[in-house]
Order: C-alpha cells, then structure tokens, then sequence
C-alpha cells in the first residue's frame, strides 16, 4: 500500500459516463429565462420547462466519433515582474464558452445554423414537394436558448446533467462535408453569452433525478453537494418500554445539512448502555428503566438523541 494512500481517496461512484445526451434550442425572443430544470414534485425533468410546447426543438443525431464538445477556455495574461521567476498576478481576460456538435440530420434548424440564413429565406413549397432556401451573403446573427441534456444511471437510477445557456449564437461553422459513403455533415460551434435577464451567468449547470441523491449518499464524504455543514438525527427523543412490542425498539436516521440520509455511514453510540444499547445500523434497544444519550456521527458532525426507558 501507497504511504500516502489515506490522503488519496477517490471513489469510481463519481466517475459517471456521458451516455446519452440531447440538444434542445429555440429562439430567444420572448422566451423565459431557464435557471432549473428540476420537476418540483418528483425530481426529474420538468416536461413542462422543455417538452411539447415549449417551443424547443431537438438537433436530432450528431455525429458519434467527434461526440459533443463543451468548451470553457479563459485566456488568462501572466503578469511577470522584474526578478521573479514566476508570474507575480494571472488576469483573466475573457472565457469563451461554447458547444461545439456536427449534426447529422438534414433539418431546418441545423441548415438555419450551417448557412445563417432567417426563416423568412425559406421559399412556400411547390405542389411537388420541392423549396428554396435563399443563402445571405454574410450569415445573420440567429440567438439560441440552449439546453444540452445528459444521463447515466446510477443504482438503477436515472442521473440527469443538464447545461442551460439562455442565449448562444453561432460562433464558428465548419465546411459542409459530402462524401461517399457517408451523412452530409454541417459542423457548428454555439457560443454563450451573457442574457441581460441574468447577468455574469452564461452557463448553468444542474443535476436531477432519482438517482442524484443515491450518487450522493455513496460519496462517503459528501463531496457530490457543497460542503454539509452538520447533521441531524431522528427522532431527537424516544420513549421505550424495556417489555418486547412496538416500543422496544427505535430506528435513528442521520441525515446530513443537504438532506442526503447518512445513516449507513454514521457511527453510533451510547453513554449508559446498561439503559439503552444502540447497534451499528443505529438501532436503539431498551435494556432496563431509566435514561441514556445516543449520540451519532458522521464526518466530525455529530447529534443525540435523549432515550427515556420505562
């Protein structure tokens, strides 16, 4: 073993795969602000915020090799001072943000994209079938809201990463690729700015769904949330009966200051265990008339629970 193995740590819960992801734009204009997609009655994805009728669309398939590339690249300027081998101060300067997808699929909102062109480009359709599209000599300014969503599981569970930028535009495109024995491909680069509505954030990140907090408990620090500043117990008071029944006997839950159920990884323990014993799981059980403090841990937080026998 590594002699520094207990500083390291690292636990391979919280190396969760890409899996499968979705693009999702639709016009700025008049379009409300995204700052969480959490459903608020059972956690996963509000349907509501970015399903059938909120005006998003998807991009469809992409291609699978180049995948989806999510860029945050600050130019950061090196102040370097007479006498010193190192720079005395780092200046950020500006940070692109950006997502960068080549699109498989011949829609209009991906040909929108590729080419710059507005709506109104788009010629009526001939009673065959057949349209036009009217290419501008410079590409227009077109402005996205932006959800790219991304899940895995977890247990079982669905884990659901989402990225919200509430307006892109089209930054850079890639030459149109035609070629034998494979799909048109029109590459594009969506990069974020800041929406008036939101100022200094052009990127939000999120997470939801069942799973979150079962990737949650398996980090045995905590470290999937922000630091938890304590824990609680329940029930804070138990009265027990030393004769067997439903009174005998009281399950304690610890639960950590972001909600997150500790009580596996909690340490139990009691200080007149000639009254009342606890077992590891946190179980409390009457021994004989009188009262006890259960104290349970977890993570340097600690809590009790005061037990009266009778």
């Amino acid at each position: 073993m590594s002699g520094i193995a207990e500083y390291q740590g690292g636990q391979s819960d919280l190396e969760l795969a890409s899996a499968d992801c979705a693009v999702l734009l639709r016009p700025i204009n008049g379009a409300p602000i995204l700052t969480n997609l959490e459903d608020s009655l059972d956690g996963g994805l509000d349907a509501a915020k970015i399903g059938v009728g909120s005006g998003f669309e998807t991009v469809g398939n992409w291609t699978k090799q180049a995948g989806l590339k999510l860029t945050n690249n600050p130019t950061i300027n090196e102040i370097k001072s007479h006498g010193k081998g190192s720079p005395t101060a780092l200046i950020a300067s500006e940070a692109e943000k950006s997502i960068t997808y080549t699109p498989q699929e011949l829609k209009l909102i991906n040909l929108m994209n590729a080419w710059g062109f507005l709506p109104d480009a788009v010629s009526e359709v001939s009673e065959h079938g057949g349209f036009t599209i009217a290419i501008p000599e410079l590409p227009a300014q077109l402005q996205w809201q932006l959800v790219l969503l991304s899940w895995t599981s977890f247990a079982g569970l669905d884990v659901i990463k989402y990225w919200v930028a509430n307006k892109t535009i089209v930054g850079k495109r890639n030459d149109v690729d035609l070629k034998d024995s494979d799909v048109i491909t029109h590459g594009v680069t969506l990069t974020a700015q800041t929406h008036p509505a939101l100022p200094g954030k052009p990127f939000i990140f999120g997470m939801c769904g069942a799973g979150v907090k079962a990737l949650a408990a398996a980090a045995a620090d905590g470290s999937l949330y922000k630091k938890a500043e304590g824990v609680t117990l329940s029930p804070t008071t138990a009265a027990l009966t030393v004769a067997a029944g439903a009174n005998h006997t009281k399950q304690l839950i610890v639960t950590d200051s972001n909600g997150v159920d500790r009580t596996a990884s909690a340490t139990f323990s009691t200080d007149t265990p000639g009254k009342a014993t606890v077992s590891t799981s946190g179980l409390i059980t009457a021994v004989a008339a009188g009262t006890a403090n259960v104290t349970a841990a977890w993570n340097g937080f600690t809590a009790a629970c005061a037990v009266t026998v009778s």
